[in-house]
């Protein structure tokens, strides 16, 4: 210990008696310094102070009183409270105890050994604050300033949660996201999606694996602790390629101030990496924004919700849309719970809710979250969703482009504006916009990938390719299998199509392993035509969709059955993949197929 060591960021040097950390020192008295090794030998375990005397004093007497003006001494060194301690911590009728880990003197740009307990240390150090003033912790200069290369690309792993509550994820991950959000916003910096990171949620991996995966140069890591109405948050910038800490800061706000905090944060990441903002980002990023404590905390629990969307989990949409509800009575002009609310309403309508009032609430939360704060990206795309199932393609364009603008990493945006793009034939475009979305998100399940839209570019090899080398990185992903059945199909290469069908069903869970096997024998026996018939007869039971209805019997050659099905998709509200969908070539000179394009007010290429 007389080497020296570090408690957090301080380095302690007992041959000199000084406590010191970015370049500032203070000198402690040597029965202080005593005091500090004493605790520092025994770690994290409680001192008694019986124990403390007898060491520091061992031919001295000494009471209580002057073990107690040492401890307030190495407290006000550290900044520590005794009524929130940070450093040490008093053992009522006990003793003492360091609450941070001990780490042997090193190089300062080294890793900083277990780093979950080192920023659960520095998130209760005591940070007083009055209002929503911001009070940053030391800046990490012990820690480096700058990657030897530069830094193009982030990652923002989740958020660790340190309330010591469970019940307190929603809002770890909440704060995931928003900072997320608002690096996303940067155009000169590459983000990754959420949708990707969470995949790296409680997994032990190391740092620079988890950039190879994810392609960036840097990540984000932290932890978030709430407490009452104040939150304090730790965030670390990691050299993706070398483990290496670059940057360390420590934030504290209430509430109602969360929102700067995290612009705040987004500010500081940025200057790190040495971002390119434009005015326009600067701006976004530096206005000051406060939010209801209590509505803010039901917007979270509703994107928790609309998040853990999907198989498994019934019912996710609907509590996501209670939530939004009542963040909007909490705060009637809060913006993104507008926009949460018009994602809730638009995914309810996919799950088959009744379409026109789900579309017209999905368009009018929208439209507000919008009036409320025009520079909300997501509230941009939702708009563009509405605008698409009205076939306003223009104005859908319009709005995606918006969303892409304001954020340029939004993932979502990317991958919803593709599937537009190849809805009315702008195959090159889609082909570009689902490759950046991947870039961006590329571990997220998207239904959406760039195999499907080079299937309906008619580019059906390279979709082969596409997805063959997906099931070269995993066997059993099923959009592979998807774009396969689709565009084995086109190329009329039936076995493999019922080869491809077959694994898809099995993985999808449609049919059981019996059922399906059933159908590839009956498809040996008699052929496309059998299976689909056999096809056919479970959908009427089951109710399909008429589009997919239409799509069996044009197998079928039933030229007639199939327009009068896609006649009613068009009327429902279907049709939008009538422009460019191969399985439409056998209908596309027959007049009544004609005026359903018509129909459909397609723009002109």
């Amino acid at each position: 210990m007389n080497n020296g060591f570090r408690i957090g960021q301080w380095l302690v040097e007992p041959s000199l008696n000084t406590v010191s950390c970015n370049g500032a020192s203070r000198h402690l008295e040597p029965k202080v310094m005593a005091v500090l090794v004493c605790l520092a030998k025994a770690e994290n375990a409680v001192v008694p102070k019986q124990q403390l005397i007898e060491e520091v004093w061992k031919d001295t007497f000494v009471t209580d009183d002057v073990l107690t003006r040492c401890i307030s001494e190495l407290r006000d060194a550290f900044g520590d409270d005794a009524r929130n301690p940070g450093i040490i911590q008093t053992i009522p009728k006990q003793g003492y105890r360091l609450l941070l880990k001990i780490e042997p003197q090193e190089d300062p740009v080294s890793t900083l050994g277990t780093r979950r307990r080192v920023m659960a240390a520095v998130l209760v150090l005591p940070v007083l604050i009055a209002g929503f003033a911001f009070v940053p912790s030391i800046r990490n200069g012990l820690l480096g300033r700058k990657s030897i290369r530069s830094i193009n690309s982030i990652a923002v792993l989740p958020l660790e949660n340190l309330s010591g509550d469970p019940e307190q994820e929603y809002f770890a991950d909440g704060m995931t996201e928003e900072l997320i959000t608002d690096l996303s916003k940067i155009s000169a910096l590459k983000v990754i999606s959420r949708t990707s990171v969470m995949q790296f949620k409680h997994k032990k991996q190391s740092l620079p694996d988890i950039a190879r995966q994810l392609n960036v140069d840097a990540l984000i890591e932290g932890a978030v602790v709430r407490e009452g109405d104040q939150v304090r948050v730790t965030v670390q910038l990691v050299d993706g390629g070398t483990d290496r800490h670059l940057w360390a800061e420590n934030y504290q706000r209430e509430m109602r101030g969360i929102l700067a905090l995290q612009a705040e944060m987004a500010q500081a990441i940025a200057s790190e990496v040495n971002a390119r903002l434009t005015e326009e980002e600067r701006s976004r990023l530096t206005v000051a924004h406060l939010v209801n404590p209590a509505a803010h905390e039901l917007y979270l629990r509703g994107r928790y919700h609309l998040n853990r969307r999907g198989p498994g989990h019934p019912g996710e949409v609907e509590k996501a849309r209670d939530f939004f509800e009542q963040s909007l009575k909490m705060d009637a002009a809060y913006a993104p719970a507008y926009s949460g609310l018009a994602d809730a309403y638009l995914r309810l309508v996919w799950q088959g809710a009744p379409r026109q009032e789900g579309l017209a609430l999905g368009k009018a939360a929208a439209l507000k979250a919008l009036e409320l704060d025009e520079s909300l990206a997501e509230g941009h795309v939702s708009l563009a969703e509405s605008k698409e199932f009205e076939r306003d393609w223009a104005g859908a364009d319009q709005e995606f482009r918006r969303a892409i603008g304001l954020n340029p990493n939004y993932a979502h945006a990317h991958h919803w504006y593709s599937q537009f793009l190849s809805e009315v034939g702008r195959h090159d475009e889609a082909i570009a916009e689902i490759r950046r979305a991947f870039d961006v998100d590329p571990l997220s399940p998207r239904t959406w990938t760039p195999g499907d839209a080079l299937y309906m570019a008619r580019r059906y090899d390279e979709a082969i390719a596409y997805a063959q080398r997906l099931l070269e990185l995993d066997p059993s992903e099923p959009a592979a299998y998807r774009i396969l059945v689709f565009a084995y199909k086109a190329k009329g290469d039936l076995d493999r199509h019922m080869e491809a069908w077959s694994k898809y069903v099995l993985l999808m869970k449609f049919e059981t392993p019996e059922t399906a096997a059933a159908m590839m024998h009956l498809y040996a026996r008699g052929g496309i035509k059998a299976a689909a018939r056999a096809t056919l007869l479970k959908a009427r039971k089951e109710d399909w969709d008429a589009e997919d209805l239409a799509r069996i019997h044009v197998i079928l050659g039933e030229n007639e059955q199939a327009l009068r099905y896609l006649e009613l998709s068009v009327e429902q509200g279907g049709g939008v993949w009538l422009k460019v969908d191969p399985d439409w070539d056998s209908l596309r000179a027959d007049p009544r197929f004609q005026k359903l394009l018509r129909r459909m007010n397609f723009p002109d290429m």
